[in-house]
């Protein structure tokens, strides 16, 4: 292949994760997705630096896919550090659909909470952020500039907080699974009351319907965390590579 060619398939390494995984990510049409990963690539490719160009030339076939791959890793670090409050979210909402006993494909309430947290993420700038974090990502990882120093460093650092914002986000299900909680404790002293196999129908459509409305009034501490939680992961991508 042209280096003009190298030069575009490594740009396109580092969006296309960004393009496809963060947020809306399969809540948006593949085509817009597509669309917008050409998109961007287009105009990190007409901003690449002489310099940048002139490496790649330089380079031996398996270095530049070795490359490919650097690239790669780096645009899927954002993407899941973007991704992950709302997935969280989701969780939370599939716990709250077990707890009311939905059926197999019943998935309401994940489908509820994972909305609410992508409105939370473009309400408080979730695409932009993540937009200076590719850029950020380019200044500190420049195509074909190599390892910069300190790059062991960054890796360390991103993995790190990679890991400590996968943990903090498990917070966001703490409120559905404690009204969750209650009701359980509730339908069954209601059962265990009761003692009456006929008794448990009622029981269970009470039990259905207080876990939804459980979810609501639980929607209004998770949403808090939920705020804190992709603010959290807005800040670390503006983080990321310093």
């Amino acid at each position: 292949m042209t280096v003009a060619l190298w030069a575009w398939l490594l740009v396109i390494a580092r969006v296309a994760p960004i393009a496809w995984w963060a947020p809306p990510g399969d809540d948006a049409p593949a085509i817009v997705r597509v669309a917008l990963g050409i998109g961007l690539s287009a105009l990190v490719a007409s901003a690449l630096p002489p310099a940048s160009v002139v490496s790649i030339a330089v380079m031996s076939d398996p270095a530049r896919l070795a490359l490919v791959v650097r690239e790669a890793a780096i645009g899927a670090v954002i993407a899941v550090v973007a991704t992950v409050p709302v997935v969280m979210a989701e969780a939370a909402g599939r716990l709250a659909d077990l707890a009311r006993g939905a059926a197999d494909g019943d998935d309401a309430l994940a489908r509820f909470t994972r909305i609410t947290a992508l409105v939370v993420f473009f309400g408080i700038g979730g695409p932009l952020a993540v937009a200076r974090a590719l850029a950020d990502s380019y200044a500190a990882l420049p195509i074909g500039g190599g390892a910069p120093a300190g790059a062991g460093a960054v890796i360390e650092h991103v993995a790190i907080a990679a890991a400590q914002l996968v943990a903090a986000s498990m917070w966001i299900a703490v409120p559905w699974i404690l009204t969750g909680a209650i009701v359980e404790l509730g339908a069954a002293a209601a059962r265990r009351a009761s003692g009456l196999v006929g008794g448990m129908a009622p029981i269970d459509g009470a039990r259905a319907i207080a876990v939804v409305g459980a979810v609501g009034l639980g929607a209004i501490g998770a949403a808090a965390v939920m705020a804190t939680q992709i603010r959290d992961a807005m800040a670390m991508l503006s983080r990321l590579w310093a």
